[in-house]
């Protein structure tokens, strides 16, 4: 259920091309795009000799770049992307995706506002669950990891919107996931994707402006 959730917001994202303003200069570049569809489209994106020469933070910032270092192979070349629709609400989306070109092995994660409660989202995260499944609930984060993957959520009423106009809840959902070849696996693995994902959710947390008196904490309990 939540693969449709998140198919259907990347289904509202209309691909621009950055044309001259992209960089490949070993620095992240900022494509700034005047419209896309109905709705502003920012796309950052850099290329690099490898993961550990990414920016400190990639993806404009959001994600520490220990963590893709720390799950991606090594590799002559890297790419990190990031992609934000401009909004607030339903109407804003966050991508990151860092790839290493030569192995295809990509670290991507997606964050946005649905209107969703966290029992529901619950069910549908677990609706394929396997042997490898853990569950972290702390201060009001739900976090579900399998061995790949990562689902987070965090009840959130984003700017502009009343609580009381949702149909069950406003909750901010966050998934990551890695695909292709792994430097790490098991629980070092594992740790690391849910530690990106939670990085988006506090990135999207703040973006989104959501009225819960809430304080995130700088990190979820370790799963080991």
């Amino acid at each position: 259920m939540l693969d449709s959730i998140v198919s259907r917001e990347r289904s509202k994202i209309v691909e621009c091309d950055c044309g001259s303003d992209s960089k490949e200069n070993g620095k992240a570049g900022a494509c700034r795009l005047g419209s896309c569809g109905s709705r502003n489209l920012r796309i950052y994106t850099g290329f690099t000799k490898g993961v550990d020469r990414l920016p400190e933070r990639v993806c404009s910032g959001v994600l520490d770049r220990d963590i893709a270092a720390t799950i991606l192979p090594g590799t002559m070349t890297a790419r990190e992307r990031g992609r934000k629709v401009d909004g607030v609400g339903e109407n804003f989306l966050f991508s990151c995706n860092v790839k290493t070109r030569s192995q295809d092995s990509i670290l991507s994660g997606d964050g946005a506002v649905h209107d969703i409660s966290a029992d529901e989202w619950l069910e549908g995260v677990e609706e394929d669950a396997d042997a490898s499944k853990l569950e972290v609930d702390f201060q009001g984060i739900r976090a579900v990891s399998y061995a790949t993957q990562a689902f987070l959520y965090v009840p959130c009423t984003p700017t502009g919107k009343k609580s009381g106009a949702a149909r069950q809840d406003y909750g901010l959902i966050v998934e990551s996931r890695t695909i292709g070849d792994t430097a790490v696996t098991g629980d070092e693995l594992r740790q690391a994707v849910t530690d990106f994902a939670y990085e988006l959710l506090r990135y999207n947390y703040r973006i989104q402006g959501c009225q819960e008196v809430r304080t995130l904490p700088s990190e979820l309990p370790r799963f080991a």
